[in-house]
């Protein structure tokens, strides 16, 4: 049994494939088996992947028919043997140490889960993201309240202090918990994938361990999803946003969750009207406007923009805040 399964989504991206192959083959930590899951690319990852599984015998391909990222990750945990498993995107790379000190961590504290720190690079900028966490070894409470409602919203949604992007490439996780628990990524939503699939495995988590090194690279391209206009961005969240409920009912955790689940419906509210606003939106200015105010007139919006204490934000958000509150969509646009 290999101590670390590395499951890598590939749809299409042979420009940056043996740059993150490369950073993974050269981990200090060998023990280790690599599961590249080709999901229909036209491109010329295929063959990429195919020339690493023939130079290294930890390298294993599966070639599918593009079914998206859910699908493909989820072909991984099916073959994945390792005791610990974790996740890379292809456009992404990872310092050479990641494995080994997370592994260690891992087996030193007895944790279900090894959470590290990143760097988000947009091409201009090398920014180095940091945890904001009083303490490194989290039992089930403290993973509930540092991690969990932090992945659901921030506190104040104006702060980024205490925001958790929910996302698997940063973390190690016990394979025995995923498979014990069934957990497995959700198909057919194509956003926030990653929120889900954490939400349901720290959930079952009964300790988590941080490591506190920089390891990940987590690096934004033109062209991805979060750079381009979506049509159906509104009505894919508010689903996601179901589903999150859903896993909170199910733990218990629903009312303790309610203060950042309105939290989080702002943050949907105000992240769907930049979706309308940005420039690659073809649509005619009456349809955006249109849009904007059926998006401020969503019921759990308007009821979470009356919790809100206004003092605390700059002008610039007390005046989005405002003209979301009287779904004055002409102000917003």
């Amino acid at each position: 049994m290999p101590k670390v399964s590395v499951i890598l989504p590939i749809y299409n991206k042979e420009k940056y494939l043996d740059r993150c192959i490369n950073s993974i083959l050269h981990q200090t930590l060998e023990d280790i088996e690599v599961i590249l899951v080709n999901d229909g690319s036209s491109d010329n990852s295929l063959d990429i992947c195919k020339k690493y599984e023939k130079l290294d015998d930890r390298v294993k391909v599966i070639d599918q028919e593009n079914r998206g990222v859910s699908a493909a990750r989820n072909s991984g945990l099916t073959i994945a043997k390792g005791q610990f498993i974790t996740f890379v995107d292809p456009d992404d790379w990872i310092e050479r140490n990641m494995y080994l000190r997370m592994y260690n961590h891992c087996i030193n504290t007895q944790a279900d889960i090894c959470l590290c720190n990143y760097y988000k690079d947009n091409g201009k900028k090398v920014i180095p993201i940091t945890i904001n966490c009083a303490q490194y070894i989290l039992t089930r409470n403290e993973i509930i309240h540092e991690i969990m409602l932090n992945m659901i919203a921030p506190k104040d949604i104006d702060s980024k202090k205490n925001s958790l992007m929910g996302s698997v490439w940063r973390l190690m996780i016990k394979k025995e918990l995923i498979t014990k628990n069934d957990i497995n990524f959700p198909l057919n939503i194509p956003l926030m994938e990653d929120l889900i699939f954490c939400l349901k495995v720290f959930s079952k988590a009964t300790k988590v361990c941080i490591d506190s090194n920089h390891h990940y690279h987590y690096c934004i391209q033109e062209g991805s999803a979060s750079t381009v206009y979506r049509s159906n961005k509104f009505e894919l969240q508010l689903k996601i946003m179901e589903i999150v409920k859903a896993i909170l009912k199910k733990e218990g955790l629903y009312d303790l969750s309610k203060e950042r689940l309105n939290n989080r419906y702002i943050n949907l509210g105000i992240n769907s009207i930049v979706n309308e606003v940005h420039k690659t939106n073809p649509n005619k200015l009456r349809y955006k406007i249109s849009n904007i105010k059926r998006i401020c007139s969503l019921a759990e919006i308007q009821k979470a923009l009356t919790f809100i204490d206004y003092k605390n934000y700059t002008l610039r958000k007390k005046f989005v805040l405002n003209a979301m509150r009287r779904k004055n969509a002409i102000l917003l646009y």
